[in-house]
């Protein structure tokens, strides 16, 4: 399937059917788009494409071509925009055979080669797509040579293949129309020529520049048929000094129905989930009895319960003293954090220590997780050879499921439950009969506080190793790790991810319902409620569950995190209009000076 090629980036020439990237762009699972997520994204992608078909009365324009030379097809077609009505993108797919299917009937099978001049791709995706050979190189002039030189640093500095809106959609037009079987394609298609293709297709920067200038005419027209329809509201969106995002509210009685209606729908779900000062009176920390075991966010260490301490970019930990290793050897000691920078803060090293040294006094007093991670950093520091993969099977031998070779043994997780369990003083009991699954109970809660002290045990060493081994897309390293925690069998009777997207699909969805002036302008970047909820769900994975504790509700830190990525996102938006605002009034004061310059000469 893979062979390298190459190159400074050392990158890999993918080979996938049309069928295979439906179902999975990445061709294998991870914590942000595993099977739930690519689910919720192919739901969605065919809710808009029937909402397409019914504004174009069900019909999509396509040419089909058929390569007898070199045995391959092109399906080219003009995908309507969600947006603007009259507006196409091309897409162009072209399906070509290798040995393992060339006798198949069915398109879908063979493998694949993509162009579209759709912003998501253009700005997103064409630069992995053609150092992956997932671009159509033929069709290269049409694409902006920006695009195809310059790695997106911004939004995909890692080169991944991920869904493209359009894509999916030419694949939903195909599947509906049956052109994927191979008679029906061909009793529909014509000689290929590349030059007819061509000059089909219209090139990307014009076709963006376009669709920016539609974009804005669509505004425009929505705000003065708003402004016609109630005369006496100000603009929902208006801009302070220091540029930060202000939304105003109507005070009309239609928006004033509005907001009662919305309040009292989410009236329980607002002020009970919404709200950290609810939760904190709800969820005050009383000191436990049982055992005479403190809580560990009152807990005071004294010197001889530290095993763990910390300072700028390492934690440390005695592991020399277990070797019996002489002084000049302490650097086994060092467990390297910094490869991640939002891990290498005061706050998170403070807190990650803290609670290794808890645990290792309270409830793992065999101190077996110190002999597996000690036995784990030896290898990583004494032998190059040890590599990502043997890591990996240690990590999940010895400190996910520590106990895999004795069941009858307590493991590290089961100590890790009897903590969580002693701890633990929420009593979440919201429930929502219009949308469940946004129901907390005490058993999410407590599911979550399981995971992020898996992933406070874990953090210590795979950040070390990432420095280590010189890791660079550090993010995805640690959601692959990350995710032997969040789809182990401890937690197979709560899906930790769906929970998560759905609380932040409901709350971007929300979001984009009160800003849709805002959100339209997210299009062009190739943005929509759905990419920005995965992101959502990616940051909390990564920032904000390994900083959980106990004296804090984690629920209502996600709808935090979720509000703040969104709000982040709606002031880049503004700043980006303004900085092209000031951009278009040097232009025109330039312009104008250059005319009185040439009618005093």
């Amino acid at each position: 399937m893979c062979s390298p090629i190459n190159g400074q980036r050392r990158l890999l020439v993918m080979r996938f059917s049309l069928e295979q990237y439906i179902q999975n762009p990445q061709l294998k699972s991870n914590a942000v788009l595993n099977a739930t997520a690519r689910e919720a994204v192919r739901e969605d992608y065919t809710k808009r494409f029937n909402g397409i078909l019914l504004r174009e009365k069900g019909n999509i324009n396509y040419k089909l071509y058929e390569d007898k030379k070199n045995n391959s097809f092109y399906a080219h077609f003009k995908i309507p925009s969600e947006t603007v009505e009259k507006f196409y993108y091309d897409v162009v797919i072209k399906f070509f055979a290798n040995e393992d299917i060339k006798n198949t009937e069915d398109l879908f099978k063979y493998d694949i080669q993509v162009f579209s001049n759709d912003p998501a791709f253009v700005y997103t995706y064409a630069f992995s797509f053609m150092n992956h050979d997932l671009f159509i190189k033929s069709l290269a002039p049409k694409m902006s040579k920006k695009a195809l030189k310059k790695t997106p640093e911004e939004k995909n500095p890692y080169l991944q293949i991920g869904y493209v809106k359009t894509i999916y959609f030419a694949y939903l037009w195909m599947k509906n129309r049956g052109l994927n079987k191979l008679n029906r394609f061909r009793s529909e298609s014509s000689r290929f020529s590349l030059v007819a293709l061509m000059a089909d297709i219209e090139k990307a920067d014009n076709k963006i520049e376009e669709r920016q200038a539609e974009g804005e005419k669509l505004i425009k027209k929505k705000s003065a048929a708003k402004k016609k329809e109630n005369p006496k509201s100000t603009d929902n969106v208006k801009y302070t000094k220091n540029n930060n995002l202000a939304i105003k509210k109507t005070g009309t009685v239609n928006t004033t129905k509005m907001v009662k209606k919305v309040k009292k729908k989410w009236d329980i779900y607002y002020y009970h989930v919404g709200r950290t000062w609810i939760f904190k009176k709800e969820g005050v920390l009383q000191s436990m009895k049982n055992n005479n075991i403190p809580l560990v966010d009152e807990w005071k260490p004294t010197p001889d319960d530290i095993y763990f301490t910390n300072t700028k970019d390492i934690i440390v930990a005695p592991v020399s003293k277990y070797y019996r290793l002489e002084d000049n050897n302490s650097r086994i000691d060092y467990f390297w954090i910094k490869p991640k920078k939002s891990y290498n803060s005061d706050l998170l090293r403070d807190h990650c220590c803290h609670y290794l040294n808890y645990f290792e006094k309270y409830y793992d007093l065999e101190k077996e997780y110190f002999t597996n991670m000690a036995y784990i950093k030896f290898y990583i520091d004494y032998y190059p050879t040890y590599s990502i993969n043997n890591f990996i099977y240690d990590i999940n031998r010895y400190i996910i499921q520590s106990n895999c070779e004795n069941p009858n043994k307590e493991s590290l997780f089961d100590k890790v439950c009897r903590m969580v369990e002693h701890n633990y003083s929420l009593q979440l009991s919201y429930k929502s009969a219009n949308n469940p699954q946004l129901q907390y109970t005490d058993e999410h809660a407590k599911a979550l506080l399981k995971a992020s002290v898996m992933m406070n045990l874990c953090i210590p060493l795979i950040t070390h190793f990432a420095y280590e081994r010189k890791v660079a897309d550090i993010d995805k390293y640690l959601l692959d790790f990350y995710d032997l925690i969040l789809y182990d069998k401890h937690f197979s009777h709560v899906d930790i991810y769906s929970k998560l997207y759905e609380t932040s699909i409901s709350n971007v969805n929300r979001n984009a319902k009160n800003n849709e002036i805002i959100w339209q302008k997210q299009d062009i970047r190739g943005k929509d409620t759905v990419t920005h909820s995965l992101g959502a769900v990616r940051n909390i994975i990564l920032n904000i569950m390994p900083k959980y504790t106990f004296s804090q509700n984690m629920v209502s830190l996600n709808y935090t995190s979720i509000n703040k990525t969104s709000r982040i996102m709606q002031e880049c938006i503004v700043k980006t209009l303004l900085n092209c605002w000031e951009v278009l009034k040097l232009s025109c004061q330039w312009s104008r000076n250059a005319e009185i310059s040439r009618e005093m000469g």
